[in-house]
């Protein structure tokens, strides 16, 4: 008998293992996926905000009206997490630099800015922490007029991700 009580004991052991071990690899896939759904909201919601300043400052940036365009840049900027807005003419100069006038024709010199200038499609950039900047997305969409292959300007989006990262500890 006492051979059968352990083997029952055994086999309870087993199954709790089991149990717990798919309860644990269930939460890690949830987690992954749920962090993996967070992250492509932030980017969207990224997107949509820097679509949506190229679509209304297009007639401004042919015009080079000046004035509309940082209007539209600083109300963009005012948003939740938008750490700035950057419209760059067709050279690449700076447009209108939300908050920071200084910049105004200026080519920016860093990685993450030459990136943006060359892009002709919608680009993400994630730029890390440093001692001047908080961890955020850097997103260019580049403007186009219809029925012209020209690239007129890039409208840039700078987006916290304090945010997300906390929604992502939450869960």
């Amino acid at each position: 008998m006492p051979q059968a009580f352990g083997l029952r004991h055994k086999l309870f052991l087993a199954l709790i293992g089991l149990v717990i071990s798919l309860t644990l690899g269930l939460l890690l896939i949830v987690e992954s996926r749920q962090r993996a759904s967070i992250v492509h909201q932030m980017e969207k919601r990224g997107e949509t905000i820097a679509t949506h300043l190229a679509a209304v400052s297009t007639r401004s940036l042919l015009t080079y009206n000046f004035v509309t365009l940082e209007q539209d840049a600083e109300q963009i900027a005012q948003a939740r997490d938008v750490l700035y807005t950057i419209i760059l003419d067709r050279d690449g100069r700076v447009a209108v630099y939300s908050g920071r006038s200084e910049k105004q024709g200026m080519i920016l010199p860093d990685p993450v800015s030459q990136r943006a200038v060359q892009t002709r499609a919608t680009l993400i950039q994630q730029v890390p922490q440093t001692r001047k900047t908080v961890e955020h997305y850097d997103i260019a969409v580049p403007v186009f007029v219809p029925g012209s292959p020209e690239k007129w300007g890039t409208v840039r989006v700078g987006l916290s991700l304090r945010e997300m990262q906390l929604e992502i500890a939450q869960t």
